[in-house]
């Protein structure tokens, strides 16, 4: 017996083939069946007229606050989405130290037109390297799969909080302590060039 027989769904299955009217049957998590299904099941969902994909990847999005407090995602959940990536843009909130929590929030919200006021009140900063960054959204619940990266702009804050020049992010380039990101990764060696290659306002010091 199936558990979850999927019934009458035009099924895309990502490989570039054509559409095709299938079911698709399930048992332990796993699809066992794709055709004309006369097995019994559990449960039916009945698809006439509905698209069923495999879930799509998301390779960009700016979870890296709401992720922390939010363990659906929306509106990716609801668009199909089952795994999410975050941290492209170099912009993000780990590592980091007292005192560059609030820039780290105006940066985001200024580059990504995400809203402090809603970073300032979901954020508890109970962290502070990558790894216990990570750690924390590893602990809560979710409904979908998430992959962060290391972003580039938090590292000279942690290093050098109290030089905001360029001159200083330079020097965090130089001086970036490998313990405040996950496996070694170098801290300037990721996040978005088009972003690190340019004097943007908050450096203009």
């Amino acid at each position: 017996m199936l558990d979850t027989c999927i019934r009458g769904g035009a099924i895309i299955d990502g490989t570039g083939a054509a559409a095709r009217t299938a079911d698709i049957g399930i048992r332990d998590g796993i699809i066992v069946e794709i055709g004309r299904i006369t097995s019994s099941a559990r449960r039916i969902l009945h698809a006439d007229g509905a698209t069923v994909t495999p879930g799509f990847v998301d390779i960009h999005t700016h979870y890296d606050g709401q992720a922390m407090w939010d363990g659906v995602l929306r509106p990716s959940f609801g668009n199909g989405v089952t795994t999410a990536i975050f941290g492209n843009c170099g912009v993000g909130f780990a590592p980091v130290r007292d005192g560059s929590q609030n820039v780290l929030i105006d940066l985001m919200d200024a580059v990504e037109e995400i809203p402090g006021s809603a970073l300032a009140e979901g954020l508890n900063w109970d962290w502070t390297s990558f790894p216990d960054y990570l750690d924390r959204l590893e602990a809560r619940a979710r409904t979908i799969n998430i992959g962060a990266l290391a972003p580039w702009a938090p590292a000279p804050f942690h290093n050098r909080p109290q030089d905001l020049g360029w001159s200083g992010c330079q020097r965090g380039r130089d001086h970036c302590d490998d313990r405040h990101v996950d496996g070694g990764t170098r801290c300037w060696g990721v996040g978005a060039v088009q972003l690190a290659n340019r004097d943007p306002p908050y450096m203009q010091r």
